[in-house]
C-alpha cells in the first residue's frame, strides 16, 4: 500500500505521462502493480512504476522530478526494480532519447518499432526487452 507522500508524488507525475487521476486510481487495485521509489530523506526523487508477473516486469512509467534530472538517478532507480525480476519489457515514444539512452544504459535492448503508434504528438513506438543475463 502506498503511503499519502508517495501517492501525492505519484499523482503529480501523471501529466508527462498523459494519464489521468482516475487510470492511476485504477491501477492501485491491480494485485500485481509495483512501484520502487528513490527517496533522500523524506524528499522521493522518482519512482518506477510496473506490473510483475512470473518474474517479469512490465514497466509502465519511470519518472524523475525535474530538480534531480541528469544525476543518473534514474540509471541508479531502475536497476533497483530489475533486480527484483528475471526479465523486463517496455514501449516509449522514438521522440523520447533521454528514456532510450536511459533504457540502453541498464540493458535493454530494441525488439520492434510500432510506426505511427502514438498520436498528438504523432510518434513511432519504440519496443524494448531486458534479460537478467545480459547486465550480469
Amino acid at each position: 500500500m502506498l503511503k499519502q507522500i508517495e501517492r501525492n508524488f505519484i499523482m503529480e507525475s501523471l501529466h508527462d505521462f498523459g494519464w489521468t487521476p482516475e487510470q492511476f486510481e485504477s491501477e492501485l487495485t491491480n494485485r500485481f502493480m509495483r512501484y520502487w521509489f528513490l527517496c533522500d530523506g523524506n524528499t522521493i526523487q522518482g519512482y518506477v512504476a510496473g506490473q510483475v508477473l512470473f518474474g517479469e516486469l512490465e514497466v509502465l512509467r519511470v519518472y524523475m522530478h525535474p530538480r534531480f534530472r541528469g544525476r543518473r538517478l534514474g540509471n541508479s532507480l531502475l536497476k533497483r526494480a530489475l533486480k527484483d525480476v528475471d526479465s523486463a519489457f517496455l514501449e516509449v515514444r522514438s521522440q523520447h532519447q533521454v528514456a532510450i539512452k536511459l533504457y540502453q544504459s541498464v540493458g535493454f535492448e530494441l525488439v520492434s518499432v510500432r510506426e505511427n503508434y502514438y498520436s498528438n504528438p504523432q510518434d513511432d513506438a519504440v519496443n524494448m526487452v531486458w534479460r537478467k543475463e545480459e547486465i550480469e
